[in-house]
């Protein structure tokens, strides 16, 4: 039985020293989830921080906390979700996910990364296969006429 390889795409990257995940940065279905994970999950944290604006934080501080830890748990299953594995454990630890850093939530900075991964990605891919697609078509044009 033969063999036949060929290039997919997919490529290994370590987040953070923390866990390597794979997926072909030009693949569309992903970065569809990508940006559909980002709006889901900003949109679930508006929702939670409008609740919690609504409780008096001396009287329900426990539902407060229910809230949090339900919206803790609700966005690192939508992360794992994404890579299909628990990438939250490794990357976060117990650190909350919605903690801010550099003026945003930690999950939003890790997914602007990816996302800043996916548009270079694209902008170089497709250069490549301008190159590429020239190549072939000076190559083969003189032979179709």
């Amino acid at each position: 039985m033969g063999k036949i390889s060929f290039e997919t795409g997919v490529q290994e990257y370590d987040l953070n020293d923390a866990v390597k995940v794979r997926f072909n940065p030009t693949d569309l279905i992903f970065a569809r989830k990508v940006f559909d994970t980002v709006e889901s999950l900003d949109n679930l944290q508006q929702q939670c921080a409008d609740r919690v604006a609504t409780l008096d934080t001396q009287k329900d501080a426990l539902q407060i906390y229910q809230i949090s830890d339900q919206l803790e748990k609700d966005i690192r299953e939508q992360l794992n979700n994404l890579f299909e594995f628990d990438v939250c454990t490794p990357l976060f630890g117990s650190m909350c996910v919605y903690a801010v850093s550099d003026g945003l939530p930690v999950w939003l900075n890790f997914l602007f990364a990816i996302i800043d991964e996916l548009q270079g990605s694209f902008d170089a891919e497709k250069k490549k296969m301008n190159q590429r697609i020239q190549k072939y078509t000076a190559k083969y044009s003189g032979r179709l006429k």
